[in-house]
């Protein structure tokens, strides 16, 4: 899977500012602007509101070739949240298919094109489920920066972030969103906020300055708040020609045939 958008991404639930039309080439390299701080806390809060939501994003990411050539991959990713312990997950990109049911005891992981799928312990909430997944699996979620924005101590905790501005003013999905720029140790964040309604962040933006390539992720996302769900939705029940494997570090992670 594609990895996190703005933890060390999502946490999906971050404390990720500035004087208006300045461009980025006359700020310092390190300034925390109030308004952006501010901005960024409003829409974590937030985000922390929501009970059940349905999360769409049409995802584009690099890859980086080992002859330093990059390629754009493209994708398609949709959450479905009951919190605190409930999420069904399907990522559908140019290069694999995966598809995730958390509820509440285990997580299935399903790889249709291999036909097989796998179930592991979860723990008692989504973003302990998220971290444990990614230490004993190397699972990655995409956006998973979502379910820790505002928890203290998280790679998006506003302690954490060194530089913060404004840029400019941008129509995505018919929404005025205000595009803000920070900077961590680790990654580079852009977030796009509604100036108007409810503060869910339309657009987001991820690269690594580790890397001297500067890989690049951005989802643009669509919001369903205050949706309901059946309980089946966060339960799998495997087709007769599926196998099930012992899920370990690295599974279900070779590519496969297109279907």
């Amino acid at each position: 899977m594609n990895g996190r958008v703005l933890s060390n991404l999502v946490a999906l639930a971050c404390a990720f500012v500035f004087q208006p039309q300045s461009s980025r080439a006359e700020q310092p390299m390190q300034m925390v602007m109030p308004d952006a701080l501010a901005a960024l806390e409003r829409m974590g809060e937030h985000l922390k509101t929501l009970k059940q939501f349905t999360l769409a994003a049409a995802t584009t990411s690099e890859d980086v070739l080992d002859f330093d050539e990059k390629v754009t991959i493209g994708g398609n990713i949709t959450y479905r949240v009951k919190t605190p312990n409930r999420l069904s997950m399907d990522i559908v990109t140019d290069k694999r298919e995966r598809h995730y049911f958390y509820d509440g005891m285990t997580v299935t992981v399903y790889a249709p094109a291999l036909k097989y799928y796998s179930v592991f312990p979860g723990s008692d909430t989504i973003a302990k489920t998220i971290d444990e997944a990614e230490a004993a699996y190397g699972i990655e979620v995409p956006l998973a920066d979502l379910f820790y924005l505002g928890t203290k101590g998280s790679a998006a905790d506003a302690n954490n972030i060194v530089s913060a501005f404004y840029v400019s003013d941008s129509t995505i999905n018919g929404k005025v969103c205000a595009h803000y720029a920070y900077r961590t140790a680790t990654a580079n964040f852009q977030v796009w906020i509604p100036k108007e309604g409810e503060p869910l962040p339309c657009k987001l933006v991820r690269d690594i300055p580790d890397d001297p390539a500067r890989p690049q992720y951005t989802a643009v996302l669509t919001w369903q708040p205050n949706e309901t769900f059946a309980e089946d939705i966060f339960t799998f029940t495997p087709p007769e020609d599926v196998k099930k494997i012992e899920m370990g570090a690295g599974k279900l992670t070779a590519s496969e045939p297109k279907p």
